[in-house]
């Protein structure tokens, strides 16, 4: 026979789980449901206790949890009506289409016209008024109406009369039929069993599970100091890594107006941590001077594990580059002092195409804790310019994009990396 777990609204069985219980039905509850208790039990002169162990929640909570899911009534009501509709346009195909098998194609026709979402609220409304369990007649289904047929089991493809789908989004429906009600998931069989010993935290377990499934399957948000790194770096993963475009996403810094450098970018991240944010994020901060700052500020080991704190990797183009400040030009190493992702750009965006000189970098403020000054690349608007031509070149070209694209691909090899390491 096997052990069950089983959701029941007021005591009418929803949905059997044989030997575990589902995460997704453990969504409709908190730890706070749980309980446990002995229920007592009187049968022909004879008296026994059983262990119950169930969760439990008022209808009208469970309504609001899955309101905020996403699972409102808007698009419970939007799913039948697609599904009758979808009914109705097959009916009137060349095929001889019939969706309820125990009756013809006429009749068909007939009861998806009126098949609507209020009309099955009050049909299961009478079904439960008037006392009946479907399990009583499942033997007996032909002589049900067709209403109650269709809501006691009475065709493969639906649950309760609703279209199988999502069981959170099928509950939500329910719960508009049973109004004032309790939500109980019993899974004491499991126990008595062995399956489960009773202290286990179900709703707890479920959520961190979800997640993780989550984490791993949805696309991993790259935050930059600003909105010309997240450009340069979509434009360049789609360019160099096309295989990978999908599973990473870009913050957008246009539409909120968000405040970028090292700094903001800090402060983001921190706002993210704070927020639970189930994603992977990677931050990517440049690699200089006020970066280097700015993450004095950052306690990276108290971050979730699915957040990493990168900055661009040191380059070769890096360790001998013209630099200009009060000392006049002088060739000096560069890298984790005024590395911002102009420099990445490639050898043949930063050198004239007239002079062959690289575009110079300008010291400015001096860091006095770090004792360090901080660089900046000249005319960076001229450098996206010929980026931008350079990426037009590069996207309408047949084969392997020409030019210089190492710098950008140790930045991504730097992001891969990270995204590789265990969460």
């Amino acid at each position: 026979m096997g052990s069950y777990a089983e959701l029941s609204i007021d005591n009418h069985s929803i949905i059997s789980m044989k030997s575990y219980v589902d995460p997704v039905v453990m969504t409709f509850f908190e730890e706070c449901d749980r309980q446990s208790y002995l229920r007592k039990w009187v049968e022909q002169g004879e008296e026994w206790e059983e262990h119950i162990f169930e969760y439990a929640i008022a209808s009208q909570k469970l309504k609001q949890r899955l309101d905020i899911m996403g699972f409102n009534l808007e698009s419970v009501k939007g799913y039948f009506d697609e599904h009758v509709n979808a009914c109705l346009k097959r009916f009137d195909s060349e095929d001889e289409y019939i969706e309820l098998r125990w009756m013809n194609i006429q009749a068909n026709k007939d009861f998806f016209s009126n098949y609507t979402f209020d009309r099955w609220v009050k049909e299961v409304q009478s079904f439960s008024l008037l006392g009946f369990c479907k399990h009583e007649f499942i033997c007996k289904l032909e002589t049900l109406p067709t209403y109650f047929r269709l809501i006691a089991g009475g065709e493969a493809g639906y649950n309760w009369g609703f279209p199988e789908c999502d069981i959170r989004l099928m509950v939500r429906a329910l719960l508009e039929a049973f109004a004032d009600s309790v939500v109980k998931l019993d899974y004491s069989s499991l126990v008595s069993s062995g399956y489960y010993d009773g202290t286990e935290k179900l709703a707890k377990d479920a959520k961190y599970d979800i997640t993780q499934e989550f984490i791993w399957s949805s696309s991993i948000v790259i935050l930059t100091e600003g909105s010309s790194d997240a450009k340069i770096l979509r434009e360049s993963l789609k360019l160099l890594y096309p295989h990978l475009f999908p599973s990473f996403s870009f913050l957008d810094f246009e539409g909120p107006r968000l405040s970028g450098g090292a700094s903001g970018l800090v402060q983001l991240l921190k706002g993210f941590a704070a927020a639970n944010i189930a994603n992977r994020v990677v931050a990517v901060f440049d690699n200089d001077t006020a970066a280097e700052e700015s993450l004095k500020g950052l306690d990276i080991k108290s971050l979730p594990p699915s957040f990493k704190v990168i900055q661009y990797p040191n380059i070769d183009l890096g360790r001998s580059y013209p630099t200009v400040g009060p000392q006049g030009d002088v060739i000096t190493n560069i890298n984790g002092l005024a590395a911002s992702i102009e420099l990445y750009l490639g050898e043949d965006v930063l050198r004239d195409p007239s002079s062959g000189e690289l575009m110079r970098v300008q010291w400015k403020g001096y860091n006095q804790s770090l004792q360090k000054y901080q660089g900046e690349l000249l005319n960076k608007n001229l450098l996206m310019k010929r980026f931008d031509q350079k990426l037009l070149r590069a996207t309408t070209a047949s084969d392997y994009p020409e030019g210089d694209w190492s710098s950008l691909k140790s930045i991504w090899e730097a992001i891969i990396s990270a995204c590789i390491t265990d969460v």
